[in-house]
């Protein structure tokens, strides 16, 4: 259904795509717990323009088919994803009693704003975006939501105890393309941070001088810093090439949690590698020491930024997209005391 401008919203912009993160709150737990996803928007005046059926209430594989591509974990048929198209992902366990690719899959795609869940509230508590950044193509976004899915799979796949389930995937999908200003709302508000074990907000790692705030270099990115002790050395930069840092960002689950790393080039190691670097998204030069986001140097350190603009809000309206609603996760009284989002002590 087309947009209608309404006098009681903004317009949204309707020149160039949109990347974002949509948030739904638990039928139960209200906003104590948050399904999270992140999404693509061609269109802002359609629910699903161009071919985004194809993609709605689908299970992926991590198969790497080239392009914007994706495999079907029913029948591993494979989607060539044509724009223009709008489409939410997310990380989460397929359907019971199907096969295991289905059962366990990489990726979970839904129309934008229409989790289709009866844990979660049907419209989303909070919507943020920002205009894609320049050089971010949809082949790329895939690119991404595979390798992030593939590690949440080589870490055991979805298991909300250990922390790994949407909210792991949302935060690091938005970490690796480098969007600083939806990461900062998907930890700060949607994954908050109160009482103990904590939510992180993000933090420089050491050394001090790696930025945590933009795309990672390889698809192997995570370490399991989970209770069990065998937990500590797992180690998913996948590449001896790289070093893991450590984010500052822990993502909890009712038992244990997960902390995100950078896997990070060691020069003496790989300078062939990490010569590909200077431009926004990707590895950062040193040039007399400081760290730059243009030219093509020898040396890698961090990562340039490619987004951190403060997100705008946006909302649905049946099946339309407008502007406003909150600017960040909507939180929550309990017992006279308000939690921003996120987390309550002692909840679920």
């Amino acid at each position: 259904m087309p947009f209608a401008s309404s006098p009681l919203f903004g317009s949204l912009p309707t020149e160039g795509t949109l990347i974002g993160m949509s948030a739904y709150k638990a039928v139960k737990f209200g906003a104590m717990a948050y399904h999270m996803a992140v999404w693509w928007m061609d269109d802002p005046t359609q629910l699903a323009p161009g071919n985004s059926d194809a993609l709605r209430n689908q299970y992926w594989t991590c198969a790497d088919h080239g392009g914007a591509t994706l495999e079907n974990a029913r029948d591993l048929s494979v989607l060539n994803v044509e724009g223009p198209v709008n489409f939410e992902v997310s990380f989460s366990l397929g359907p019971t009693g199907a096969s295991e690719n289905e059962r366990n899959p990489a990726l979970n795609t839904v129309a934008i704003g229409k989790h289709p869940s009866a844990v979660f509230e049907q419209i989303p508590s909070y919507m943020g975006y920002v205009k894609k950044p320049e050089g971010l193509t949809l082949a790329k976004f895939l690119e991404v939501a595979r390798n992030v899915g593939s590690s949440m799979i080589e870490m055991g796949g979805y298991d909300i105890a250990t922390g790994k389930d949407c909210q792991t995937f949302t935060t690091m999908m938005l970490m690796q393309l480098g969007l600083s200003g939806l990461t900062d709302v998907a930890v700060s508000s949607c994954i908050n941070q109160y009482g103990l074990p904590i939510r992180s907000d993000i933090k420089k790692t050491d050394p001090s001088d790696v930025a945590t705030c933009s795309i990672l270099g390889t698809a192997g990115n995570f370490a399991d810093r989970a209770t069990p002790s065998w937990a500590f050395d797992y180690d998913t930069c996948r590449d001896s090439c790289y070093d893991p840092k450590y984010s500052g960002v822990s993502i909890y689950g009712p038992e244990t949690y997960v902390e995100i790393v950078w896997c990070l080039p060691n020069v003496s190691r790989c300078s062939s590698k990490a010569s590909a670097c200077g431009s926004p998204g990707a590895p950062a030069c040193l040039t007399n020491g400081e760290m730059k986001c243009d030219g093509d140097q020898a040396q890698a350190y961090g990562y340039c930024v490619t987004n951190s603009d403060t997100p705008s809000s946006i909302k649905m309206n049946g099946d339309n997209f407008v502007a406003g609603g909150p600017a960040s996760c909507p939180g929550v009284f309990l017992d006279g005391q308000f939690y921003p989002g996120g987390f309550v002590p002692n909840s679920p």
